[in-house]
């Protein structure tokens, strides 16, 4: 189960909120953008609101092309290209414009992109303080009906005042959810450690049972070879699927308790110098009966000269077995499976190949999923419950290597993954 970031959050707030908050922030920046501002004599002042615009436009264009957010982004680049140069010229021709029509909607603008992006607030402060520094420079006032001149520093301090209170509460609404966040993730943790024990409690009572059968079965068959009883062909056939099921279920047993024992963390196992060539020999010789019961060929390719490293051979055993397996599986009669590891680099890479029924590219982004069991026609009913290739790419992360898949449909797959010579060095402390 994934846990919940704390990073920056996106809270959904009331329209009524949003339209308070909205004016409030317009107004603020409208009398930092007063008629008074655009002034022959203090164009320069004029130049620092429009780059502030660009910046914050800008920025917004920015992090849209890393969300890939299409739409907005073609909507901020057509303000920026086509309504900002318009608005440019209106306002060389309309004293209304100049005074009015563009400060309003810049300030509505730069107000919109702070409540979208709430850690803009930092930013715009900063700038208001600057613009508040600069004010003895530019001289700037602002004239009454009864020729009274006050200072707009004063309005200055009315907007940073109102964007403070505006922060506090970015800030203080944002804190309510980091608590929130932190409750949940406790409770979160709570239920994969119960969740992680039932299903082992539960594994280890239906190991006992399984294994009871199977032993019986067994016992039964060579009872009758005792005696001298005839076994007959269909006696030794429901023998034999009983045996076939008991192994399929113990088999996924180990799997729920692999997947529990990781989620645990308690997944690593005792390491040793391990041989790749000697681990990958023993699996294919366990494998070539189901191999040839479908007629297919396994070609291995293996660099005698692999040097050995610190790892779990069973825990290897079990990775190449799992992908072994698939690869024959779901592969046509008569088909090949490809088995090459080489050395390259600081890296001993493993390649799976198989001539079988191939994997779509929605499907490839699903099979490393927990529970996520692929379907297809030609093949049969699968078998297992989707655990396999998550306990494979556990156990080939926690040795410090990587796997990924390359396939299409009707093409067959390839499963490739690096172990690094590194942990040679790196694990001993685990041993």
């Amino acid at each position: 189960m994934k846990k919940l970031k704390k990073g920056h959050f996106n809270f959904p707030v009331k329209p009524l909120e949003t339209i308070f908050w909205l004016a409030i922030i317009s107004v603020t920046f409208y009398l930092n953008l007063s008629p008074q501002v655009f002034k022959k004599n203090n164009t320069s002042y004029i130049i620092i609101f429009v780059s502030i615009f660009l910046i914050f436009i800008l920025h917004k264009i920015y992090t849209l092309i890393k969300l890939k957010d299409k739409k907005s982004l073609y909507l901020s680049l057509f303000s920026l290209v086509i309504v900002l140069p318009f608005l440019m010229i209106a306002a060389n021709a309309s004293k209304v414009a100049v005074n009015y029509y563009f400060p309003a909607l810049v300030s509505v603008s730069m107000a919109m992109l702070l409540i979208l992006d709430s850690r803009m607030h930092v930013i715009i402060i900063i700038l208001l303080c600057l613009f508040f520094l600069g004010e003895a420079f530019f001289g700037i006032y602002v004239s009454t009906s009864g020729g009274v001149k006050m200072p707009m520093t004063f309005f200055r301090m009315y907007s940073l005042t109102l964007l403070a209170i505006f922060t506090y509460y970015l800030y203080s609404k944002e804190n309510v959810i980091r608590r929130e966040v932190d409750i949940l993730n406790e409770r979160l943790k709570e239920f994969d450690t119960l969740k992680s024990d039932f299903l082992a409690n539960v594994s280890h009572e239906l190991r006992t049972p399984l294994t009871s059968i199977r032993n019986a079965v067994f016992l039964l068959k060579s009872n009758k070879d005792k005696t001298g009883g005839k076994v007959t062909l269909a006696d030794d056939e429901l023998m034999r699927i009983i045996i076939s099921n008991v192994d399929r279920q113990s088999h996924l047993i180990d799997e729920v308790l692999d997947l529990a024992k990781i989620e645990r963390g308690a997944f690593q196992m005792p390491r040793s110098l391990v041989s790749i060539k000697e681990v990958v020999d023993e699996v294919l010789k366990s494998l070539s009966i189901e191999a040839s019961e479908k007629s297919i060929r396994i070609i291995a390719d293996i660099d005698p000269h692999l040097p050995k490293i610190y790892g779990s051979d069973d825990q290897l055993a079990e990775v190449y077995t799992n992908l072994l397996h698939n690869a024959i599986k779901y592969n046509h009669e008569n088909g090949k499976v490809y088995v090459h590891i080489k050395l390259s680099g600081n890296y001993i890479e493993s390649v799976v190949r198989d001539t079988g029924i191939g994997i779509s590219h929605e499907d490839v982004k699903k099979l490393f999923d927990r529970f996520k069991r692929l379907e297809a026609q030609d093949v049969g009913q699968r078998e297992g419950v989707g655990l396999g290739l998550v306990i494979v790419k556990e156990i080939i992360e926690l040795h410090g290597g990587k796997i990924w898949v390359e396939s299409k449909i009707k093409e067959g797959s390839k499963f490739v993954f690096t172990l690094p010579l590194d942990l040679r060095i790196m694990d001993r402390g685990r041993l």
